[in-house]
């Protein structure tokens, strides 16, 4: 399921700089928050082609780092 929530999040970061019509990358910095039913969850922080993904507790206003990496430097069309 982690696999999952992870991959959509990236595919929706990917697909919104095609998403512009212009041709121009639209920019995907910022923070994008995934809580699930309890008030838990992801969090997903993008600054330029840093991002960080933390699993976030909504009890003890912890969050913890998930992954760290660099974004590609192109986006590649979905495998069949």
């Amino acid at each position: 399921m982690y696999k999952k929530t992870l991959g959509a999040l990236f595919s929706v970061l990917m697909l919104a700089g095609c998403a512009s019509g212009t041709g121009q990358p639209v920019s995907t910095a910022g923070t994008y928050v995934m809580p699930d039913g309890s008030g838990d969850g992801q969090e997903a922080v993008i600054k330029g082609k840093d991002i960080e993904i933390y699993w976030v507790a909504k009890e003890n206003k912890t969050k913890a780092l998930y992954w760290k990496g660099d974004a590609p430097e192109e986006a590649k069309e979905p495998g069949p």
